[in-house]
């Protein structure tokens, strides 16, 4: 016999830097393009020019890095105390348009790290300094070079706010205008109070940051499995940022047990939702990780760079380190940032149109009934049934419970229609409503 002869085997590199890591979507479809930093906090500016264009210069570094590293998304994050200013918070004013579409003159810079100060001050006369506050650019495409490859990293504009009080939670719905502008809205809550306002009573934010720089090894707050189960059902998200405790050393032991805890909180909800549901299958937590604050806890200055790791390191490290099952570390960088970001532009974009719209449609259908004479011995539940609707269109409800409220008064209109009388049964000949 002769012997099949061992063929090499491949040599596979290790880490970050080897193969594309698979993230598999909900719909089992395979996914190997999406890398979302969704907290890249902005430089802080002063009045004056030269710090206006080493903002430039710090943002452009940042972005310059994340492409270079594989990400495809990155978001500009706007960080604010309590409820947002509506003359100084808004989305092109905070965040400028020039920070996030690049002129015909910057398009021409490569991304060439700036290494010396004389390189610097050449290229500050490439940079557009003044804000285009009237041209609103929610998200917008930049494409760079690398090594002789056209790659694309997305740019964004986040807003996140750090709450105290409840009151300041009750703003973040979708009918504020401040918000609009933004492409995402988180909150940060820092107690008890805040954190369950932010997961039930938030509409306009889809992510509801967890900080672990506060309290010691603990958490602000407690998770508790019904908090996770109405961010999750309200479509919301938590979010890790990893940049504290690379950073700092104190900080990588409150990482690890704040990870635990929500691991916890979101296994205890998976179990009661499959008791309740009597299903043996249930969707995994949404949880995405991200770069977050820069800041150096020694001297406050911007760690920039420094702060940000591979999407690979960062999956390897909510593995191994922060023990995360496999369905949530292969899709914190990918999958889940996509889902937030869809649902913010629902929610900011098509939430509050479509209940408007939709309570219109019902008052036009209401209206019909009334001037037909259909619904006069149920004036009483239309007026409730339209109250609830104003009611819900000003605190902001989404579609799918105003959709569900529609449905409710209209149940409540046929149910109390009666077919056995003449007088109706003539009117829906004539003008026919049959369809309704």
């Amino acid at each position: 016999m002769t012997k099949r002869k061992k063929q090499p085997r491949k040599k596979l590199l290790r880490g970050s830097r080897g193969g594309r890591h698979r993230t598999v979507t909900a719909d089992g479809n395979i996914n190997n393009n999406c890398r979302c930093d969704l907290f890249v906090e902005l430089p802080k500016s002063t009045t004056t020019t030269t710090s206006n264009t080493e903002r430039h210069l710090i943002v452009n570094e940042l972005r310059q890095r994340l492409q270079t590293i594989g990400y495809t998304h990155m978001a500009l994050t706007h960080v604010i105390y309590g409820r947002p200013n509506a003359e100084q918070d808004t989305a092109t004013r905070a965040i400028p348009t020039s920070l996030v579409v690049r002129n015909n003159q910057t398009a021409a810079i490569k991304s060439k790290p700036v290494s010396s100060s004389t390189s610097r001050k050449r290229k500050l006369d490439d940079y557009d300094d003044h804000d285009d506050d009237d041209n609103e650019v929610p998200s917008s495409s930049i494409d760079c070079s690398n090594d002789g490859k056209s790659q694309t990293i997305h740019v964004l504009r986040r807003l996140h706010s750090v709450v105290e009080s409840v009151s300041d939670v009750a703003t973040f719905t979708t009918t504020n205008e401040t918000l609009q502008g933004y492409d995402l809205v988180s909150l940060g809550p820092t107690n008890d109070v805040t954190f369950q306002a932010a997961c039930r009573d938030a509409t306009a934010a889809s992510i509801v940051t967890l900080d672990y720089t506060q309290r010691g090894l603990k958490l602000p707050f407690s998770i508790k499995s019904n908090d996770v189960q109405t961010l999750q059902g309200r479509g919301g998200s938590f979010e890790i940022c990893m940049a504290p405790a690379l950073l700092t050393l104190k900080h990588r032991k409150s990482l690890i047990h704040a990870c635990r805890e929500v691991l916890l909180a979101c296994q205890q909800s998976s179990s009661s939702t499959t008791k309740t549901t009597k299903t043996t299958s249930s969707s995994p937590a949404r949880i995405l990780l991200s770069s977050g604050r820069r800041t150096n806890s020694v001297d406050g200055t911007d760690m920039g760079i420094l702060a940000l790791r591979t999407p690979g390191d960062l999956m390897n490290l909510a593995k191994v380190i922060m023990g995360f099952p496999d369905g949530i570390a292969n899709t914190c960088m990918s999958t889940t940032p996509m889902y937030a970001i869809q649902h913010s532009k629902q929610q900011t974009v098509g939430g509050r149109e479509t209940s408007i719209i939709a309570s219109v449609d019902v008052r036009s259908r209401i209206q019909i009934l009334q001037e037909g004479g259909i619904v006069s011995s149920t004036q009483k539940t239309v007026g409730s049934f339209l109250q609830r609707q104003d009611s819900d269109r000003i605190i902001g409800v989404s579609s799918t419970r105003a959709e569900e409220s529609i449905g409710d008064g209209i149940k409540e209109i046929d149910d109390n229609y009666d077919d056995d009388d003449p007088s109706n049964k003539d009117e829906m000949d004539d003008d026919g409503f049959i369809a309704m």
